[in-house]
């Protein structure tokens, strides 16, 4: 998630009490996995919403109502790792 501002080693800090909005850093489990990505409702009303990377080099995951899936929580902070 480097264009994210959330790099190897940092601990991103979670709030699942906030309801997630569209641009929202998340936490999300789908199909078996926890992934770190941008939620993206824009496409709401054609029945999928997509998780973007903040890495340009992975596509967009399309979720539609056939897959488990679940907000887990917003990333709300991160605390960045002491490098020396």
């Amino acid at each position: 998630m480097i264009e994210a501002g959330i790099c190897d080693g940092d601990i991103a800090v979670i709030d699942r009490s906030v309801e997630a909005q569209n641009g929202d850093v998340v936490v999300a489990y789908v199909n078996e996995e926890f992934t770190i990505k941008y939620l993206d409702l824009t496409h709401r009303v054609e029945g999928y919403i997509e998780l973007r990377p903040a890495n340009r080099q992975f596509k967009p995951i399309r979720i539609d109502s056939d897959d488990d899936f679940e907000v887990w929580g917003v990333v709300v902070w991160t605390i960045k790792q002491w490098r020396r």
